[in-house]
């Protein structure tokens, strides 16, 4: 299964890796074809030039493009079931717009005119349009998925144990709520069973004292028929 972000952290993880990966590409080709080759002048440039087309990259990704990007894909493909089709339509609308925008950014980060950037826009755009959407495709859409991978699995890691702990607090909770109802259950019969015999014991005594009276009346009721004979 081809591994999309889930969430904005995600989705901020593998745009960062995305971005970092065209970028270094895509200005190391620029600066070396116009600076003559790969040297230590262009490599100094673009030593030098990276972080600047880095930072310009991910905003103009982000503010942008991804918005542009995602309104399409609504209106196109609702449903968002299949990852393929995702990464292919994000391919195809992403890689025209980056190429155009970071195009003239990257010509005017590198000292070009306007006049210049716009004479040989024809020319060099086409140039990085097409490198640039296989390099997504084959090599830097791949790698940054994979990345991808694996900090979802270190976050679906942390977040099984997370639930594990929960799950194992909620279970001694409950049972620490069942051995306080069973002592509850405990003192409540015990209570009951000594309820019960002080009753049979009030009972008892009652019982007793009448007898007594009974007895004393007989006893009574005797003396006074000896007394009148």
């Amino acid at each position: 299964m081809t591994n999309l972000p889930r969430n904005a952290k995600e989705g901020i993880i593998f745009g960062i890796f995305m971005c970092l990966f065209m970028v270094l590409f895509m200005s190391f080709l620029n600066i070396t074809y116009n600076l003559g080759g790969v040297n230590s002048e262009s490599l100094t440039a673009w030593g030098i030039s990276l972080p600047i087309i880095f930072v310009v990259a991910f905003a103009v990704e982000n503010i942008i493009v991804n918005p542009i990007t995602n309104f399409i894909i609504n209106k196109i493909y609702k449903e968002r079931s299949n990852n393929s089709i995702l990464v292919c339509l994000n391919a195809i609308i992403i890689v025209p717009l980056m190429s155009i925008i970071m195009t003239i950014l990257g010509e005017l980060i590198g000292g070009f005119s306007i006049v210049e950037i716009f004479s040989e826009f024809l020319t060099t755009w086409p140039r990085n349009f097409c490198v640039a959407f296989f390099f997504n495709l084959i090599i830097a859409g791949p790698l940054a998925r994979l990345i991808l991978k694996g900090f979802q699995a270190l976050f679906d890691k942390k977040s099984n144990a997370i639930s594990k702990k929960t799950s194992t607090e909620q279970d001694n909770n409950q049972g620490q709520l069942v051995l306080v109802q069973g002592q509850k259950d405990v003192v409540a019969q015990s209570e009951q069973k000594s309820e019960i015999n002080v009753n049979k014991l009030d009972t008892s005594n009652v019982d007793t004292t009448t007898q007594n009276n009974v007895n004393t009346q007989n006893e009574f009721s005797k003396a006074n028929k000896l007394a009148q004979n």
